[in-house]
């Protein structure tokens, strides 16, 4: 349906030209926009035909490629991304406004009324979904009387997830409400769970593991900022001022990585993909020299402990082109390293595939920050920088 509006006002209503212009922007947007979405999003005049702005839909992954290539035409800041939340303006204007998240340091609050634990085991986080609910919820509850934030934690740990084998480390201390310490506040956990048993009973229907926060929250309002708090502290959430501590991160990345892994790099032109790639190499024993953009030879192969297969999709416009570039065979044979920039043009040769994200992005008010977060199964990757009490 919104295809069709914006067909109407290009193609029927033609209310989107401009009278004796040789330029002709709002039509040369929604051209493009369906040359570059083919078919996997959708497109329309915002706001009449005469206001000059289009409104376009698409997945996350392919937004960076579609804000790229529009830039290139309409000039840097011509799109403005928005995010599509999970709760409506409906939800929010029943729930009222949503009360701020606090984080401190351990033992900062003077009671505590809930443990909650953010758990990964391998392959992703791991959630509960709430039988009545229908809801996904990380595990945690109230501290019963007598219990320590800890013994709670760790009850609520196995009642909600059945973990057997785990490292538990607090995070820090938080308060939801209008001033720190005066809402309701516990404490966050980090778990690391090496072994789970059978789920037992409890008003959790069933567990699932993640790559990353599930869409359908039951605290919609409060578990991103804690999410967040936890990635900043493991290090799957951090900031790069510049190259070297783009390239310094990637080196502790590649450490961390296992032959067969699969790294799929996102970010827009100039984020950071390539210095990040020489941390990588060099962190694989490699020479981080030898890395360069391999845009026009989409491949380039780098010697360290294992091949490193580097492909960039920027340039591709299918999955069958990058088949043909040699990306099914890298992905198949489990030789090496796989790391693929612009991995959006052929999302599909990933399905099923058990993937690694790093996501660069700008910082605002800072050209040469980058924001970098990972997602996927990063199970035994831990970026602590020394912070924390260590595991409980």
């Amino acid at each position: 349906m919104v295809v069709e509006s914006g067909e109407s006002s290009w193609r029927l209503l033609q209310n989107l030209y401009v009278p004796g212009g040789r330029d002709q922007p709002l039509a040369l947007a929604c051209a493009l926009s369906e040359a570059i979405l083919k078919g996997k999003g959708a497109w329309r005049v915002h706001g009449g035909g005469f206001a000059g702005t289009i409104l376009a839909f698409m997945l996350k992954a392919d937004l960076p490629a579609y804000v790229q290539r529009m830039d290139l035409v309409f000039g840097a800041g011509a799109c403005t991304p928005l995010g599509i939340r999970a709760q409506g303006a409906c939800e929010v204007l029943l729930k009222g406004a949503i009360q701020e998240l606090f984080s401190c340091e351990i033992g900062t609050l003077p009671s505590y009324k809930y443990a909650v634990s953010l758990s990964r085991c391998p392959g992703g986080w791991l959630f509960g979904r709430h039988a009545e609910r229908g809801s996904w919820e990380a595990q945690g509850g109230h501290i019963e009387r007598g219990e320590t934030p800890a013994e709670a934690a760790r009850r609520e740990l196995f009642e909600e997830s059945g973990a057997l084998e785990y490292e538990l480390t607090p995070i820090c201390d938080y308060s939801v409400g209008d001033e720190l310490g005066k809402g309701e506040g516990g404490r966050l956990f980090w778990a690391e769970i090496s072994k789970l048993g059978p789920l037992p009973q409890s008003e959790i229907a069933e567990t699932a593991v993640f790559r990353d926060l599930p869409a359908d929250l039951t605290f919609p309002e409060i578990m991103p900022g804690l999410f967040r708090l936890v990635k900043e502290y493991i290090g799957l959430l951090k900031q790069a001022a510049g190259e070297e501590e783009t390239e310094a991160f990637g080196k502790a990345v590649g450490e961390s990585l296992k032959k067969g892994d699969i790294l799929l790099l996102e970010g827009s032109l100039g984020a950071g993909k390539t210095a990040l790639t020489r941390g990588l190499v060099k962190g694989l024993g490699g020479d981080e020299n030898e890395v360069s953009s391999p845009t026009f030879a989409l491949m380039q192969i780098y010697g360290a402990k294992w091949p490193v297969y580097h492909f960039d999709l920027y340039r591709l416009s299918s999955a069958e082109e990058a088949e043909e570039a040699g990306l099914l065979d890298a992905l198949r044979g489990g030789d090496g390293v796989c790391v693929v920039e612009w991995p959006g043009q052929a999302r599909g040769l990933f399905e099923g595939l058990n993937v690694k994200t790093i996501e660069l992005r700008a910082v605002e008010g800072d050209e040469n920050a980058r924001e970098i977060e990972l997602s996927g199964d990063w199970f035994g990757f831990a970026l602590r920088d020394g912070k924390g009490e260590g595991p409980c």
